[in-house]
């Protein structure tokens, strides 16, 4: 398996022996950290594999996680081109070929999208905001409490002259 390190700048990923033909019966897996605060952005920019139904012989797969047990994001053969985004920091993917066909292969572009500080700094906002306005509306109400007290205790005492 072969890791790779995803920002900002755009990085491309292509088949074994790209621009030629892909060898027969490979199997080759990379894992895509984008890093904490961040997900994975893939666009499959060019794709000539064996088309099957199912992409059952010659395939690449996107996993939403770490390695193939996390949940599929979809799997593409042929000449399809998705998009594809992580939900969290890690996408892997995984490209199968078999001994039926070898074709030119795939160029797929990666990189990352910022998402997890602004996600937490607004809701953190919105909480802390709604709290500051439950407490002035506290305040306000009892500092009319209080002021009428005070009139009333005020009223209710003589004045030496």
């Amino acid at each position: 398996m072969t890791s790779l390190s995803a920002n900002y700048t755009v990085k491309y990923i292509t088949s074994p022996n790209y621009p030629f033909n892909y060898p027969s019966n490979v199997e080759r897996t990379l894992k895509i950290d984008a890093g904490e605060y961040f997900r994975v952005k893939i666009n499959v920019t060019y794709s000539q594999l064996e088309s099957t139904v199912g992409c059952q012989n010659e395939y690449v797969e996107a996993f939403d996680g770490s390695d193939s047990k996390a949940t599929s994001l979809g799997r593409w053969c042929g000449g399809t081109k998705p998009n594809k985004t992580s939900s969290g920091s890690l996408m892997f993917l995984k490209f199968k070929s078999n001994s039926h066909v070898v074709d030119r292969g795939f160029i797929i572009k990666y990189t990352i999208e910022f998402v997890g500080i602004y996600a937490s700094t607004v809701s953190t906002g919105i909480i802390v905001g709604a709290c500051l306005g439950v407490v002035a509306v506290i305040l306000t109400v009892l500092g009319g409490i209080c002021g009428v007290s005070a009139k009333r205790r005020h009223a209710g005492r003589a004045t030496v002259s």
